[in-house]
């Protein structure tokens, strides 16, 4: 999936982020985000949100392979705000890039450093 636009599975990715399935294997949904070679979706942000909601006590333990998602988080929502700053999305990526750094997620800092890079 990484060589097509994820925009035409909105609707799939907002389904299997709200499902029993997303809590059991988010990270097969945000590695194919993190790897799609075209413009995100803005309802990658959902799916970032999502794993907040459920796993933010856990990405923030490094000892736990949530954290390592978070660092793919922060990643996602980088880049989803760098391309859709001209849309309803931006404001709400910074809202959540603002709420992983209150709450320290792993991986934030890297992420922003390489961002502005």
């Amino acid at each position: 999936m990484e060589n097509q636009s994820l925009e035409t599975y909105e609707d799939l990715i907002i389904k299997f982020c709200d499902s029993a399935a997303y809590h059991e294997d988010s990270s097969s949904l945000l590695h194919v985000l993190d790897r799609s070679t075209y413009r995100l979706p803005g309802i990658t942000l959902i799916a970032c949100q999502k794993f907040l909601e459920r796993f933010g006590e856990e990405a923030r333990d490094i000892r736990t392979h949530r954290a390592a998602e978070g660092s793919i988080l922060a990643k996602l929502i980088l880049r989803t705000y760098h391309q859709h700053q001209r849309n309803e999305w931006a404001a709400k990526c910074l809202d959540l890039m603002d709420r992983m750094c209150l709450e320290q997620g792993y991986g934030v800092r890297e992420s922003l450093d390489e961002y502005e890079r």
